[in-house]
């Protein structure tokens, strides 16, 4: 399925008409000067196994530092932006990495 961004909700669109939009669509942007973090809407389903009712439709993306690749996406416009901060706080030693996979919020 292909989706197009309407305020912080998505709506479903054809193929034609995504193809017609494709394009980078930012969500949020931060840098630090060295590392880049960017928040995107993909418009398309990343989700795997794909699911209709809840399509993967965000990503935050980490360019340069130790992070660099890292990745995150999310089905929500609200779950991106929280995400997007995550990231930030990562990138900027206020979260250990291993605290952020088991589900904690936990300065260090």
């Amino acid at each position: 399925m292909y989706y197009k961004l309407v305020g912080k909700e998505f709506q479903p669109i054809s193929i034609m008409e995504w193809i017609d939009s494709y394009g980078v669509n930012p969500i949020c942007r931060w840098s630090n000067g060295k590392v880049y973090v960017s928040t995107v809407f993909l418009g398309m389903d990343h989700g795997i196994p794909s699911d209709p009712l809840r399509p993967v439709l965000f990503e935050t993306l980490v360019m340069g530092g130790i992070l660099d690749g890292s990745m995150g996406r999310y089905p929500t416009y609200d779950l991106a932006i929280k995400g997007h901060k995550e990231w930030i706080n990562l990138v900027r030693g206020k979260y250990c990495v291993w605290s952020i996979i088991k589900g904690e919020r936990v300065g260090y």
